[in-house]
């Protein structure tokens, strides 16, 4: 999923599973799961991203230097390094980040209510298993 532009993705349950960027030109391979661009904004309320894969940010990759863009989680989990589940279904990356990368994005993490998002705190990249709930990281 590539949101960019102004573009806005809400994801209200369900998964984003088991995608893979092609190729290694950097503009193209990073974000398996979602990529965020300059102007575009990712709003995770519940769900989970798990078995997808890229060379930074196989979860989720959050870029853009003049607009960046944004990604914002109040429910969810984002399935990392760090727990113990097959292979298989974690996201993968060359390098750390395969839960999360922030490349000049913001990532924050909050509360939605009546459409607002009010900001608990930011997360920063990892590689490890990112599990919100409430606003609150797990």
């Amino acid at each position: 999923m590539r949101v960019n532009n102004g573009g806005v993705f809400i994801l209200d349950g369900g998964e984003v599973s088991n995608n893979a960027t092609v190729g290694t030109a950097v503009a193209v391979a990073n974000g398996g799961g979602v990529r965020i661009e300059a102007g575009g904004m990712f709003d995770m309320r519940r769900g989970t991203i798990f078995g997808n894969s890229g060379l930074n940010g196989g979860g989720v990759f959050v870029t853009g230097t003049a607009n960046p863009g944004i990604f914002r989680i109040s429910n969810g989990t984002i399935y990392g390094d760090g727990i113990l589940v097959d292979v298989d279904l974690r996201n993968t990356s060359r390098t750390p980040g395969s839960a999360s990368l922030s490349n000049a994005g913001t990532s924050l993490r909050g509360t939605f209510a009546n459409g607002d998002f009010t900001q608990l705190g930011v997360l920063t990249t990892t590689a490890e298993t990112i599990e919100v709930e409430d606003g609150v990281l797990q």
